[in-house]
């Protein structure tokens, strides 16, 4: 084969792939184009079926139409959960920046509690860790909507920021059984030994017999941790 024939058959080959690119990418655009008429069906599979495809293909267009989305007066708020939850698997602080928004505007949130319990449950992600989703998240301890305060504990959980920990020990003296019980599951999520001594509390004064004992299970865990730790210096 002659090296004219090679050069030939180079660009062959790089027109073709820039022919094949250049057509992904007008189907793709299509197909966008298409889904965002799909949302505005009358028909609520549709639309939901239309978010979920766009949840897919999660770029910088796709996220600013779930932004505008979201925003929707009329609009289902299943389906606006749902755009909510795909946005959260974005690591991204200008997307985690808007779920903030989210959770506390009171033109989203008005008599749907849902939407703004997703949007925390969404920056639950550990990608947030020293962010200022951690920030928005101890404040909404302070909400008095329990399905709320739980999505709040829950999330700083899975973050795993310390700096949560004095914020979530209010929790293990609430009345309810679900606080107090996702409180737990988040302090042994963070892994911190600061909540020893409120852990060694529980264990010794809870009524309810799971949750001393999930304490008390704990308390022993984290514990054994500073007696290794301790051993391990003193070996050095």
């Amino acid at each position: 084969m002659t090296k004219k024939n090679i050069n030939v058959g180079y660009v062959v080959v790089v027109t073709v792939v820039l022919f094949v690119f250049s057509s992904v990418k007008d189907i793709k655009a299509n197909n966008i184009d298409k889904l965002i008429c799909d949302l505005k069906s009358r028909d609520f599979q549709t639309r939901m079926q239309a978010v979920e495809e766009l949840g897919k293909v999660i770029d910088k267009k796709t996220l600013n139409i779930f932004r505008k989305y979201i925003f929707v007066k009329t609009e289902d708020w299943k389906i606006k959960i749902r755009a909510i939850e795909f946005m959260g698997m974005v690591d991204d602080r200008e997307v985690s920046s808007f779920l903030i928004k989210i959770v506390s505007d009171p033109f989203l949130n008005e008599g749907c509690p849902a939407i703004q319990s997703h949007a925390i449950i969404a920056l639950g992600k550990k990608f947030n860790n020293g962010s200022k989703a951690v920030d928005a998240l101890i404040k909404a301890l302070h909400y008095n909507n329990i399905i709320i305060k739980e999505a709040a504990i829950k999330s700083l959980g899975e973050i795993g920021d310390s700096k949560a920990i004095p914020h979530l020990l209010q929790g293990l003296e609430h009345k309810s059984f679900v606080i107090r019980l996702s409180t737990i599951e988040a302090l042994g999520k963070i892994g911190d030994i600061q909540a020893i001594p409120y852990l060694r509390r529980v264990a010794e004064n809870e009524n309810d017999p799971y949750l001393r004992e999930m304490a008390s299970s704990l308390f022993k865990k984290f514990s054994s941790w500073i007696i290794f730790t301790s051993n391990k210096d003193f070996n050095k």
